[in-house]
């Protein structure tokens, strides 16, 4: 990667994506953005058995969301996941998934399925209907306690989310502030044993946030019996 790949790389991106993205996710992110979003790169993770998933693509509502359906749909668990949105609009993301239940054919469509799912041309809810049956870890979440807290900012506000982990919680929280009309621009998402703690740096496009009505619907897809 050379200096004006760096250059360009983190040009109206968040100080903090320097301090938490590994030397090789840099480099990945740098090689591509040069190609041109959107790009996905699949390669082995920092654990034997999983795969680290790098996107660069004009970010949209609803982004993180789909790319992390598509790995479940494909047999992928994700143990972690980052988000950065650029000021130009450029979101740099990256996901670690569990793979090592995946067969061989799953793993050979994932990264076209990943491309066109990024480019917002297919339906990941449907691919999701469709895989359902044939992947496991698409159960609905245990029915347990879980906490929402909200810090407003002055242009962003702090999304957390903590609860016992599922497959497909992360699509499925994706999905509520997508649907809420709630641009993610960043995210920290992190499995610690059974627990997750996921954090969402978010802004409305629809008007003030209904924190109230927000945190029910994600207390609802995390599984909530409160919620039921």
């Amino acid at each position: 990667m050379t200096p004006g790949q760096l250059d360009d790389l983190v040009r109206g991106l968040p100080r903090r994506y320097l301090l938490v993205a590994p030397s090789e996710q840099v480099a990945t992110h740098a090689r591509l953005l040069a190609a041109g979003p959107p790009a996905v790169d699949l390669r082995a993770g920092p654990v034997d058995g999983t795969t680290a998933v790098s996107v660069v693509a004009e970010d949209r509502r609803g982004l993180m969301a789909d790319v992390a359906g598509t790995l479940l749909a494909h047999g992928f668990v994700v143990l972690e996941a980052r988000a950065f949105t650029r000021g130009d609009g450029v979101a740099l993301d990256w996901f670690v998934g569990d793979g090592s239940s995946v067969d061989e054919a799953a793993l050979d469509e994932l990264p076209a399925t990943l491309r066109h799912a990024v480019a917002g041309e297919i339906d990941v809810a449907t691919l999701l209907d469709r895989a359902d049956g044939e992947v496991t870890g698409l159960a609905r979440p245990a029915r347990t306690p879980v906490e929402v807290t909200f810090d407003r900012g002055p242009t962003l506000t702090r999304v957390e989310v903590r609860g016992a982990d599922a497959p497909g919680l992360l699509f499925r929280l994706g999905r509520v502030l997508a649907e809420e009309r709630l641009d993610v621009v960043g995210a920290r998402v992190a499995t610690m044993g059974p627990e997750v703690r996921d954090v969402f740096f978010v802004r409305p496009s629809g008007g003030p946030i209904d924190t109230g009505r927000v945190a029910s619907r994600l207390r609802e897809a995390a599984g909530d019996p409160r919620e039921a």
